[in-house]
């Protein structure tokens, strides 16, 4: 958005913007990478997730585990 309202303006993409903004050229297949990076990103993020939940839960098992026999 920003980078069509410095086009319309008629500001180059290396001048310097009001409140210290910056401006970044990206084509499409840059895009379309990072949207595809974000997507898996997320994908990771659950499965990490999942794994420190059963983790812990294994965790807390052994512990009561070993607290009962006493």
């Amino acid at each position: 958005m920003k980078v069509k309202q410095m086009q319309s303006q008629g500001l180059k993409g290396d001048q310097k913007m009001n409140q210290g903004q910056i401006s970044v050229k990206i084509d499409e297949s840059q895009l379309n990478e990072f949207k595809l990076n974000k997507s898996n990103e997320h994908g990771v993020t659950l499965v990490a997730l999942v794994v420190t939940i059963i983790i812990m839960l294994i965790l807390a098992g052994v512990a009561l585990n070993i607290a009962i026999r006493r």
